[in-house]
């Protein structure tokens, strides 16, 4: 085999593994939605907000109020005509459902068939600096890419830059859609020669396969994990335009990073569990102890972490003035069944014990009266006066 088919395969086998990886962190988030429980107090509960969500549809629309209906809509990109040779109908058919995730746009769209142009005076006028991903689950399209003549079968995927002209005649289709402004695909490295580019055999098929998956867990994800996936998408789409073995680890960093924030914060929501382990973590989120494991690492090892977050915790409030517990039930309450081991923990931590934690309070000044009013703020007001 000669060495740009090895090289070819290489690139092929270690998209896929990265593929895998941000599957299973898609697969994390939407189990960590199922099966999590709720906080205990004192636990911090996830955004429960979802995504932004738009729906269009001409199916209630009278007569041929369809076709202009739809023709308003798309036109935020492209002019819709009648299919040549077609007369306008009454019974046009368009159907779109998008979600917004902050640095980019997904939707599926079930579309009759129609023409779709995208010529200089638009792009002049709406000044557009976007990329949009097709893939056509059913259906196809031909037509030109800038003078370039082209072919759209299903199941391939296709780029089209919105700073260049597009004309093209597509049939009755299921397409999914991912629109994604120039700059952040271009964030790691410039894009060349993209637009009109069809994406086929394996590198089209996986990513194809990503967004369909993608697609499927979209309703379950929340408003504040939006960023993290977006941003593991665009790199992974910048990935697959620019496919080398660098692109592709770069790829990966981001997944691992929102996939380590999604597993802080099931372990914030789950502090107080005496039942928080890392078995607990790899049985609630799906992942494998060794994956666990390597995620965390670099921070000491997932119990170690635990065990650091419980004891801010506690630390925090042993701080409050209104807070006269015994420091055992404290500690008790965030998971520490022994109190001897808890005091050892503590010191070695904090570098003092838990009752010196507690007389520091009022060594602060205005520590009586100040931490009175922070306490009956809530910490979103306190992040609000940081630095006033």
């Amino acid at each position: 085999m000669c060495s740009r088919n090895i090289q070819a395969v290489t690139v092929c086998w270690r998209f896929a593994g990265v593929l895998g990886l941000l599957s299973q962190f898609l697969d994390g988030l939407s189990l960590m939605h199922k099966t999590l429980p709720r906080p205990r107090d004192g636990g911090l509960a996830l955004d429960s907000e979802k995504l932004p969500v738009s729906r269009f549809s001409t199916r209630e629309l009278p007569g041929t109020d369809s076709f202009e209906a739809w023709r308003q809509s798309i036109g935020v990109m492209f002019e819709a005509q009648i299919f040549p040779g077609s007369e306008p109908s009454a019974d046009f058919h368009a159907e779109v459902e998008a979600y917004h995730l902050g640095d980019l746009v997904f939707g599926t769209a079930v579309l009759d068939a129609q023409r779709l142009c995208r010529g200089a005076r638009r792009i002049h006028a709406d000044q557009l600096d976007h990329v949009l991903l097709q893939v056509y689950r059913s259906g196809g399209q031909r037509g030109d890419f800038a003078g370039t003549p082209f072919c759209v079968e299903p199941g391939e995927l296709f780029v089209l830059d919105l700073t260049r002209s597009f004309d093209t005649l597509a049939s009755r289709a299921h397409i999914t859609n991912l629109v994604v402004p120039r700059e952040c695909l271009e964030s790691r490295r410039p894009l060349r020669d993209i637009h009109g580019r069809i994406l086929r055999g394996g590198l089209g098929s996986l990513f194809g396969d990503y967004l369909n998956a993608l697609e499927q867990r979209l309703p379950q994800l929340h408003l504040n994990e939006a960023g993290d996936v977006a941003r593991a998408t665009v790199d992974l789409l910048g990935a697959c335009l620019n496919p080398s073995l660098d692109s592709f680890e770069q790829a990966r960093q981001p997944i691992e990073a929102g996939q380590l924030n999604r597993i802080k914060g099931a372990i914030e929501q789950a502090l107080a569990d005496p039942g928080l382990s890392p078995q607990w973590l790899c049985r609630q989120l799906g992942l494998s102890r060794s994956r666990l494991y390597r995620l965390f690492e670099p921070l000491g090892g997932v119990a170690a972490y635990i065990r650091q977050r419980r004891l801010e915790r506690i630390h925090g409030q042993l701080c409050q003035p209104h807070e006269q517990r015994h420091i055992g039930v404290i500690a008790y309450q965030w998971g520490f069944a022994d109190e001897a081991h808890f005091s050892r923990a503590f010191r070695h931590h904090f570098g003092y014990s838990p009752s010196e934690a507690r007389e520091l309070r009022w060594a602060s000044s205005g520590c009586g009266t100040r931490a009175t009013q922070v306490d009956a703020a809530g910490y979103e007001q306190w992040i609000r006066q940081l630095g006033s």
